[in-house]
């Protein structure tokens, strides 16, 4: 690792995000998010699936559908975006104007009851805001805002997205988390086959004949691509540690993680999501503490049980 110096920091806080303790990477608004990326719970080999499937002749500005799938706190929203981030740039290098919506916070969470939709209601609902937002964006042609939510309903749309997209504009869009509602993927994974438009999903839990069943595409539009993530392995705590805190010794200074932790965390973090969240919470507490805070201190079992206690 680097020679630390500097002021003190948290080697565990995200460019842009550093008051976030589990903050999400977004390399589609953050640049600097582009080279955090550790391949670990098989991101890397899920970024390659994906990129096979579109950095081909022809299949960027053809569309598509990206599903994201693995347990809950296994990297999909990072992944995520991750696509989004590469979609956009590839698409720019065509000469289209790429714009790219994220719609994931869009519809109350279906573990709401309170907020229960239908998936039709789900749907429609995510159909009226992709137009209201390429409407504000001036993205469709003149007066299309009006004939684009036909009779025919947003799953006719989605197909046919292109013909009111204004020239020249492609559109890389986020859909909301159904969580494990499979049927609503499924219609997505269906409907969405505009050119010039890709749509983007994760989801926590789908078997294997599902994942079948929305990969038998119409073979008049690219297959949809699906890729999967798993759980953090024990191994992969350290490659994640290490690699953090070397990114950060150009920033500043820290302490360093004790060697008998690398056999407690990957006991108590059996997500990725969860392991940033205890590494930022135990540094964030050591730094306001405004003690042990040197390169020759070092965070301990202890530091991290506080915190998980």
């Amino acid at each position: 690792m680097a020679a630390m110096n500097g002021a003190p920091v948290n080697p565990f806080a995200l460019p842009a995000l550093e008051h976030y303790e589990v903050g999400v990477l977004q390399p589609h608004l953050v640049a600097e998010h582009e080279h955090l990326y550790v391949d670990i719970c098989g991101g890397g080999g899920a970024f390659k699936e994906f990129t096979a499937a579109f950095d081909v002749p022809g299949a960027r500005e053809h569309g598509g559908f990206v599903l994201v799938v693995g347990r809950t706190g296994s990297g999909k929203s990072a992944l995520v975006n991750r696509c989004a981030a590469h979609l956009r740039d590839r698409l720019d290098e065509l000469g289209l104007r790429t714009t790219v919506l994220d719609l994931a916070p869009v519809l109350p969470s279906v573990f709401d009851p309170r907020d229960a939709l239908s998936r039709k209601e789900r749907i429609a609902g995510v159909g009226a805001e992709l137009l209201s937002r390429l409407h504000e964006l001036h993205l469709l042609k003149p007066g299309a805002e009006h004939s684009a939510a036909d009779s025919r309903g947003y799953p006719w749309l989605l197909r046919r997205l292109h013909t009111v997209l204004a020239a020249r504009t492609a559109v890389v869009v986020l859909l909301p988390s159904p969580g494990d509602l499979v049927d609503e993927v499924t219609e997505y994974a269906y409907a969405c086959g505009s050119p010039r438009v890709v749509f983007l999903a994760e989801s926590d839990r789908f078997f294997p004949e599902h994942i079948a069943h929305i990969r038998q595409a119409p073979s008049t539009r690219l297959p949809p691509t699906v890729v999967t993530l798993r759980q953090i392995q024990a191994h992969e705590v350290r490659l994640f540690v290490d690699d953090r805190l070397t990114r950060a010794a150009e920033r500043g200074t820290f302490p360093y993680v004790h060697e008998d932790a690398f056999t407690f965390l990957p006991r108590r973090c059996r997500s990725v999501k969860r392991l940033q969240e205890v590494l930022f919470k135990t540094y964030q507490a050591r730094l306001d503490a405004g003690a042990g805070y040197t390169a020759t201190d070092v965070v301990t079992i202890s530091d991290f049980q506080r915190f998980l206690d």
